[in-house]
């Protein structure tokens, strides 16, 4: 689909965009900095701003008992905080914080409304993308009810990995239990499994990624099919980190 690619931007949905489309929105994107634990989508509230993610991770969540949010998606270089916003609302019952800082273009949703229906690539390309979102959810929603805790992890592991930069995710056993909605003691569990096989080093508050490979074989079809489908229809290969 994409046969430009813009080398100014990292995010993959902005270096789609041709320059004369481009040209509608170029002067109201804004830098922004994104520090871990900052909300960038609070439940039920009107949110104003859409992020075009450069660096860093976003993860979506839905609320669950006792206060906790399970994750349902995750947001890197490859998408968009605010994805509603494509489908014309300003408002969804779903939390969206950082997990991982770093940097996004920062656009108003009004700019976004009307470079999407000046711009048809555009358009296309953001209702394309949020139908990769649904698809995200849906892998996420057949993990919950298929797969065991240690595969749900690798999924986790490999997905925050294609957004990182780094191999090392900083990340505390407690939050990966609540964002997977699991006891600690089962995370840490599962820890021990994939750092015994040589797939990662764990400690208490990051985990470093040793062997791909093995991840993904772990986490057999819990993982990639999504991402897949995202380099097919972006036609971009290197879209989603591979391996």
């Amino acid at each position: 689909m994409a046969s430009f690619i813009s080398n100014r931007f990292h995010n993959q949905l902005l270096r789609c965009v041709p320059p004369d489309e481009l040209d509608h929105f170029d002067d109201d994107l804004e830098v922004v900095q994104l520090c871990a634990g900052d909300v960038l989508v609070i439940p039920g509230a009107n949110f104003e701003h859409v992020h075009f993610i450069e660096q860093g991770m976003a993860v979506v969540t839905m609320a669950t008992t006792g206060g906790r949010f399970l994750e349902v998606s995750q947001i890197g270089s490859e998408g968009i905080v605010g994805v509603s916003a494509i489908l014309g609302s300003d408002e969804t019952p779903l939390r969206t914080v950082v997990q991982i800082s770093g940097v996004a273009h920062r656009l108003p949703l009004d700019r976004l409304a009307k470079a999407m229906d000046e711009c048809p690539s555009l358009r296309s390309t953001m209702l394309r993308y949020a139908h990769v979102c649904m698809l995200q959810i849906a892998d996420t929603a057949t993990s919950l009810g298929r797969f065991t805790i240690t595969q749900r992890l690798a999924r986790w592991i490999l997905m925050a990995h294609d957004r990182s930069e780094e191999d090392t995710l900083f990340i505390t056993h407690e939050r990966l239990a609540a964002l997977l909605d699991v006891r600690r003691s089962g995370v840490t569990d599962a820890v021990a499994l994939l750092e015994g096989d040589g797939m990662i080093r764990g400690c208490r508050s990051h985990i470093y990624v040793r062997d791909r490979q093995k991840l993904r074989a772990k986490a057999g079809i819990s993982y990639g099919r999504t991402e897949d489908f995202y380099r097919r229809i972006l036609d971009q290969p290197q879209a989603v980190a591979g391996d």
